[in-house]
This record gives structure tokens, C-alpha cells and sequence, in this order.
């Protein structure tokens, strides 16, 4: 699912943004070059970090920057990301988008190697033919732990209510 993605001029865009966090099996997490990492994008990647488990963090417009700047802005954003997600395990796939949809297009296979592109493609492709079953039985038992935290909540919840003395409880009531 491609999200609006978060700070727009409208709320609703971002509220969608958020509403797909725990639905996701993994994120592709778009950065720029230009500007670094927002606040509101560091707010919503500590999100995401607790709640999927496979994050790609891709790093677009590198075609706008020496290669130099983009090794300091490489190493910038792995601080911030690493940080946040409280991981030292990340990668960041920096990319020209702009010259791999060229280079598919024209079919020139120059622009695609300068688009660095091909290293994401072929994780992601890994990613769904071989992680994937992975990722969705982590989830699944999340989902399970969240049910039974639930259901164990309750259960203490009732007991504790049982062992309440019935004179106590009525007295209760007669205060509202």
C-alpha cells in the first residue's frame, strides 16, 4: 500500500499514514536528501520500528549530490534512524529514482547501474520469495500475544472484582 505519507497540508493523509502501521508486513521508508529527517518523520518511524519488523530504508535524489556529501548524508541519517529504531542492524539503500524509471523506460541499462536501484529491487524480491512467511508468523504472533495479554487482563480483572467484599461493592453503587 503507498501512503500519502506523513506532514501533509492535510491531516487526513497522514491519519491514513498511521492507520496502515499495523496492518504492514514490511515499510519502505522513503528519505530524501534534501531536507534530512523531519521531526514528524523521526515521530513516525519510532512508530513503525515498534510495530513491523522489516523497515527498508531508501534514500532517493542521490543524483542531486556529490558523492561525498552523500556518504556524510548516509552516515547522518544511519545515526538518526539507528537511534530511533534502537537497531544497528539497518541498511540504507540510496537510489536516483529519477534514473532507474529513465533508464526502464529507454531500456538503458547505464542509467539503471547509476540509479543504484537494483541493489532494493533485489532485496525486496528477496524479501517477498523467501522472508516473507517469516514476517507474517512474527506477526501473527504478536497478534496472538496482544489477544492473550488481553484476555489475561480481563481474567485478573474478574478475579480481583470475585474476591471484593459484596458489602463493599454495595456500598459502592449507593455512592453513585
Amino acid at each position: 500500500m503507498d501512503t500519502p505519507g506523513i506532514g501533509s497540508v492535510y491531516k487526513h493523509n497522514t491519519d491514513v499514514a498511521y492507520g496502515y502501521i499495523n496492518k504492514a508486513d514490511a515499510v519502505i521508508f522513503l528519505l530524501s536528501v534534501d531536507p534530512p529527517i523531519s521531526e514528524l518523520e523521526k515521530e513516525f518511524l519510532s512508530q513503525i520500528s515498534e510495530n513491523v519488523n522489516k523497515i527498508f530504508f531508501v534514500l532517493n535524489k542521490i543524483d542531486y549530490v556529490s558523492e561525498i556529501e552523500l556518504e556524510e548524508i548516509i552516515r547522518f541519517n544511519e545515526n538518526i534512524i539507528k537511534e530511533i529504531t534502537k537497531n544497528d542492524n539497518i541498511t540504507i539503500y540510496p537510489i536516483s529514482a529519477r534514473l532507474a524509471l529513465e533508464g526502464k523506460i529507454f531500456k538503458n541499462d547505464e542509467a539503471i547501474e547509476k540509479s543504484r536501484a537494483k541493489k532494493l529491487e533485489d532485496d525486496l524480491q528477496n524479501f517477498l520469495i523467501s522472508e516473507k512467511e517469516k514476517i507474517l508468523f512474527e506477526n501473527y504472533v504478536k497478534s496472538i500475544s496482544r489477544v492473550i495479554s488481553m484476555c489475561q487482563t480481563f481474567i485478573e480483572s474478574s478475579i480481583k472484582l470475585k474476591q471484593i467484599p459484596l458489602e463493599h461493592l454495595e456500598a459502592n453503587i449507593r455512592k453513585q
